[in-house]
């Protein structure tokens, strides 16, 4: 739900469970959720407790098999897996969410 201060989580019966304010959030999956403060992204549990602190510039995919797809700017912009102890695996050119233990990923093809 976006509010005028931003966006935060309500139940079923439109009562506020999360309050945020976020600049931005994308739906839970497998218990979290992407949320963006201070122009950066990280996730947050059914809490609203940070789980991995907001450092990257998107979440491409939610939570899939235990890990996201988010991207990074570094020399030049990199995808990555973050778990939810905020591991990270990579980077990738590009990569796709976990079906079955197997993700496709894009590499450096020079």
């Amino acid at each position: 739900m976006r509010g005028p201060s931003g966006w935060s989580f309500v139940d079923r019966s439109g009562a506020t469970v999360i309050p945020g304010p976020f600049e931005n959030v994308q739906p839970f999956s497998e218990g979290y959720a992407g949320a963006e403060k201070d122009k950066v992204w990280g996730f947050i549990d059914k809490q609203g407790t940070w789980v991995v602190q907001p450092a990257y510039r998107s979440v491409e995919a939610g939570v899939s098999e235990g890990e996201a797809i988010v991207t990074r700017q570094g020399a030049h912009l990199e995808t990555l897996y973050v778990d939810m102890a905020g591991e990270e695996r990579g980077p990738f050119e590009g990569a796709l969410p976990y079906s079955g233990g197997v993700a496709g990923v894009r590499v450096d093809r020079r």
